[in-house]
C-alpha cells in the first residue's frame, strides 16, 4: 500500500512538470514599442507594448505578469499587469501595459539618451509571467535586445 502511495506522488509531481505530456518550453518576451502616457513632475507613466512567443504544443493562458525593465544597463522602471491573455500553440500575442518612473531617474537616462543621441538603446526585461496552469503557477523571464529610437 505505501509502495502504491509512493508511485502516485512521484506520478502527480512529475505530471506538473510537463503538460499535454510534454515538457514546458520557457516563452520569451520582447519590447515592441514604447511610449510616453503623462509627464508629471513626480512621476512619468510610459505605455509599452510586449510580444510574447510559445514554442510550445499548447496554449499558454496568461494571467498576469510582474516584471522589471533595465535601459541603457540601468533600472528605468517597473510594472505589473493583470491583463489576462493566452497566447496561441507555436504563436505570439501581444499586449500592452503601463510602468511609471520618478523624475530622478527618468532625468538620468534621458539626459544620457539627449547627450549620446543613439539610434537604439540596450533594453533588459526581466521578470514572471503569472500562468493559469496546473502545478504552473510561473515562470520566470529575462530577455534583451535593442529599441530603436526612430532618429535618423
Amino acid at each position: 500500500m505505501l509502495r502504491l502511495a509512493a508511485v502516485c506522488v512521484l506520478g502527480t509531481i512529475s505530471a506538473g512538470c510537463t503538460t499535454f505530456d510534454q515538457p514546458l518550453q520557457y516563452p520569451s518576451l520582447s519590447v515592441t514599442n514604447a511610449r510616453v502616457l503623462e509627464a508629471g513632475i513626480f512621476e512619468q507613466k510610459f505605455a509599452i507594448e510586449l510580444s510574447v512567443q510559445n514554442p510550445n504544443s499548447f496554449d499558454l493562458p496568461v494571467k498576469g505578469l510582474d516584471y522589471t525593465l533595465h535601459l541603457a544597463g540601468e533600472k528605468f522602471a517597473e510594472g505589473v499587469t493583470a491583463q489576462a491573455f493566452s497566447v496561441p500553440a507555436f504563436g505570439e500575442s501581444s499586449f500592452e501595459t503601463q510602468v511609471s518612473t520618478n523624475l530622478m531617474s527618468t532625468i538620468r537616462h534621458l539626459s544620457h539618451l539627449i547627450k549620446d543621441a543613439p539610434k537604439e538603446v540596450d533594453y533588459l526585461i526581466e521578470g514572471k509571467l503569472k500562468l493559469s496552469l496546473p502545478l504552473v503557477r510561473s515562470i520566470p523571464f529575462s530577455e534583451s535586445g535593442l529599441v530603436d529610437l526612430g532618429r535618423d
